[in-house]
């Protein structure tokens, strides 16, 4: 049932909670249906979409119905799980069960609003609008040192407690203070191997991979921005900090003030991420490798992104060792062709948009040429010959495209 015009609008009705579901299911790239990640109870997409409508009235009404306790609602433990960093070092996401997924989604997007109404966005700035910053200031001024750090175990080390005591201050939902605290006192974690609670354990700070826990990190380390703007040439994107100085002793100084200010707020900066360095030699930071006078993509990160082709390749080579039927094969070889354009074009990566505005060094072709490659080796494991005047897709076409539109300004076709 529709809520009632000029009413405000409640994010946890069923009918705010239904619009949540939508929107998770929509990969926001390239808006094709999207596959939730499936928690600890073992409940699949396809499993609640048996019952949709049934599950999403019984969580709203769980939050709505109020008690001397509060809401009703109960979050289950989260299912770690853990990657190998590109350093060698683990990372564990934490993935909640789809009802609470909907249901933190939907406090999520309340705290998103809310901050944003008293003029604190914690919406990540794209790649290119926080480089082009940075590329700004370097035509302004070009530094001669960049004082680079991060937050060491930035979503850990966050004070649970004192960032939901801070979203006091926004004007949240009354409902979503009363969620979070819920979930602030429900939060466990669950190893894959492990059932029933006699083994769950607890979760310091924000858990990785709970987009609330993107929100809350945001509005806690943004309380450094404010005093380090006022004083130094400081940009910050999550974790990730440059300062750029004219000497070593204004990088001093902003090392002694960001390392107070850090302590403040109960997080401590990397000591081995954090290094002084000359830009006539090249500073590494997200990816890319900062000149005075240009910026280079990083070929240690570039090769990171090439390897989300050689996957592509790998799980097409997989089907079609498992399929003799020619048309069954030319299928499997559109859907890699689309694959393999869909990462070029930013459809499944965010890589282009990141490497925009680099320079160009030769780095597109030479990757052009290892895709190229790889395109051909799954064409001959087909048993299809590739035909010669056939155009395979180009990353350097692609970037070059990119950086084009990238300088050309707004509306510069109009009369």
């Amino acid at each position: 049932m529709p809520e009632s015009a000029g009413e405000p609008i409640n994010p946890y009705s069923a009918v705010s909670l239904h619009e949540i579901w939508l929107r998770l299911r929509r990969n926001k790239r390239n808006g094709l249906p999207r596959v939730l990640p499936v928690g600890a109870d073992g409940c699949s997409t396809v499993s609640f979409e048996k019952n949709l409508n049934a599950s999403i009235a019984e969580i709203s009404r769980k939050v709505l119905h109020v008690g001397p306790d509060g809401p009703a609602c109960r979050f289950g433990p989260l299912l770690e799980i853990s990657k190998i960093k590109p350093d060698g070092g683990l990372r564990r996401i934490y993935i909640a069960r789809i009802r609470d997924q909907v249901l933190l989604r939907a406090a999520h997007e309340d705290v998103l609003r809310a901050a944003a109404q008293c003029g604190m966005p914690l919406r990540l700035p794209s790649p290119g609008q926080l480089l082009e910053r940075v590329r700004e200031a370097f035509r302004q001024s070009p530094p001669i040192w960049v004082l680079r750090t991060d937050l060491k175990s930035f979503f850990d080390s966050v004070p649970r407690h004192k960032v939901l005591n801070r979203l006091e201050t926004l004007p949240v939902h009354p409902l979503t203070r009363q969620v979070l605290r819920i979930w602030d006192r429900n939060l466990r974690g669950r190893k894959p191997w492990n059932s029933g609670t006699s083994n769950d354990f607890p979760l310091s700070g924000l858990p990785q991979g709970l987009s609330i826990s993107a929100s809350l990190a945001e509005l806690w380390a943004m309380q450094l921005d404010e005093p380090m703007e006022e004083r130094f040439r400081y940009f910050r994107y999550a974790d990730d900090i440059a300062i750029l100085c004219r000497s070593e002793e204004e990088a001093s100084e902003a090392l002694a003030l960001l390392q107070h200010l850090t302590r403040t707020l109960d997080l401590q900066l990397s000591p081995t991420k954090t290094k002084v360095e000359k830009t006539e030699e090249g500073v590494r930071w997200l990816g890319l490798i900062h000149y005075p006078d240009r910026t280079e993509a990083d070929p240690e990160r570039t090769d990171r992104w090439f390897r989300r082709f050689v996957a592509i390749r790998r799980a097409t080579m997989q089907k079609l060792i498992q399929t003799e039927l020619s048309t069954d094969k030319a299928a499997i070889l559109k859907d890699f062709e689309k694959g393999i354009l869909d990462e070029i074009r930013g459809r499944t990566s965010s890589r282009p948009s990141w490497y925009a505005g680099v320079e160009d060094t030769g780095l597109w072709k030479k990757m052009d040429s290892r895709l190229h490659a790889l395109i051909r080796s799954v064409y001959r494991k087909a048993g299809i010959s590739l035909s010669e005047t056939k155009k395979l897709p180009s990353l350097h076409q692609h970037m070059l495209g990119r950086k084009v539109q990238l300088a050309t300004p707004p509306h510069s076709n109009a009369g």
